[in-house]
């Protein structure tokens, strides 16, 4: 995103219809399922149903060491 309002536009896809990036599902998802459903809790309209920083913060660590196990994985020797 190179604008502030293709920024505001795919938020605003996101928070209300649920529509992510054209991208998303090939790029992000297929290695990262769990983030969909992390954005979007963060999104949501309900304060009480948005997660913590700090479950955030831990949901993250957890997805850069699925990727360093990953990146371990796919370029061992």
């Amino acid at each position: 995103m190179y604008t502030g309002m293709e920024r505001n536009i795919c938020i605003s896809r996101l928070r209300d219809k649920h529509d992510f990036p054209p991208d998303w599902d090939s790029v992000v998802s297929s290695s990262f399922p769990s983030l969909r459903e992390l954005i979007l809790s963060m999104l949501s309209p309900n304060p009480d149903d948005r997660p913590t920083a700090v479950a955030v913060v831990e949901h993250v660590q957890e997805v850069l060491g699925e990727l360093t196990i990953i990146s371990v994985e796919g370029g061992g020797a």
